[in-house]
């Protein structure tokens, strides 16, 4: 049996270890319908469909506002005590090009890169549906 403990650690109850099975569960339902919409809206895309440009845009967008309210606005120094502590634990020893010093929240380069895809794809999205 303590060969498992180490495979849940924030599972200390049987009833935590339920609870957490059914948000496995939740996750794996979600993965299979997100994944088909993404290819849905992307094949409405591809054919030029006005909802699917506008489906786009709006995914788009919200990545982009996700993004700035998760980790700019916490680098700029608004942030709450749970984001912090989540940082501390799972982003504070990864690859940041941002200066450390006087910030409790470092934007770190993975998601510098997904800033910048996002900002692609709201960009691409916005164009196309501009021009069409």
């Amino acid at each position: 049996m303590s060969r498992l403990a180490p495979a849940m650690p924030r599972c200390g109850t049987i009833r935590a270890a339920a609870e957490a099975g059914r948000a496995s569960a939740i996750s794996a339902v979600a993965a299979m319908t997100t994944y088909p919409a993404g290819l849905l809206v992307s094949a409405g895309v591809l054919i030029g469909q006005s909802w699917s440009l506008a489906t786009a845009v709006i995914v788009a967008g919200s990545v982009v506002v996700g993004h700035v309210a998760g980790w700019w606005l916490p680098y700029a120094g608004v942030s709450v005590g749970p984001q912090r502590d989540v940082y501390r634990e799972e982003y504070s020893r990864t690859v940041s090009v941002l200066p450390r010093a006087g910030h409790e929240v470092v934007v770190d380069v993975q998601h510098m890169v997904t800033g910048i895809l996002g900002l692609v794809m709201l960009g691409t999205s916005l164009a196309a549906l501009v021009t069409r």
